[in-house]
């Protein structure tokens, strides 16, 4: 599933730089529109529709493979822990420097891009009452170059009036989205937001 994805992600990232509709961009490469949402849903590209991707969009594939290979060897690796301050500068500034600003470094167990970095949980807006939770002071993983999470996946998100960055569960129903706390006594947000990266996994001291 991991080189369907990472295509998936890939054709999703040139649709949007193009400013093609789903329709558009389904036709190209041999698909409905109905079917690259099922696509979404299931997490990537129909095995039936690989051989056509190849001989439409072979770019996808050597950057898509390029990508596994990385993230292959990505495992373990090292990425910096950043403030929510911090964060938020390096996604307004393609020319902020990580490596300058962080105090730590810390491994990754899962594979990740190279722009990767880490947060440290700053309330308990996460923290669920029962299953996977996200307690305070607790370390995350983010990858910014996971911008299309499905429904129920946390995330990092943007607030566009504020700029301010926040941890929550990327939620989509009948084209609306919000972002919804573990802790059910903190709010749901419905305000105007944009995806940043998604949280690829946790650390805490046992």
């Amino acid at each position: 599933m991991g080189l369907r994805k990472d295509l998936l992600d890939k054709l999703e990232a040139e649709r949007k730089r193009r400013g093609l509709t789903f329709t558009e961009i389904a036709h190209e490469i041999g698909a409905t529109s109905q079917q690259l949402n099922n696509w979404f849903s299931r997490g990537g590209i129909s095995k039936d529709h690989i051989e056509t991707l190849w001989r439409t969009k072979p770019y996808l594939f050597a950057t898509a493979d390029q990508l596994v290979r990385e993230e292959a060897a990505s495992y373990g690796s090292k990425v910096p822990i950043l403030t929510f301050v911090q964060a938020g500068q390096r996604h307004e500034s393609s020319e902020y420097a990580d490596a300058n600003s962080a105090e730590e470094w810390i491994s990754c167990p899962k594979a990740h891009s190279q722009n990767s970095y880490a947060l440290r949980v700053r309330n308990d807006s996460m923290t669920a009452p029962y299953g996977k939770s996200y307690p305070e002071d607790c370390v995350i993983f983010v990858d910014p170059e996971k911008l299309s999470p499905l429904s129920g996946q946390p995330v990092i998100a943007r607030m566009l009036d504020t700029g301010d960055l926040v941890f929550k569960l990327f939620m989509e129903e009948a084209g609306k989205k919000w972002l919804r706390p573990l802790n059910p006594q903190f709010p749901i947000i419905t305000e105007a937001f944009e995806v940043v990266g998604t949280v690829i996994g946790k650390w805490e001291e046992s």
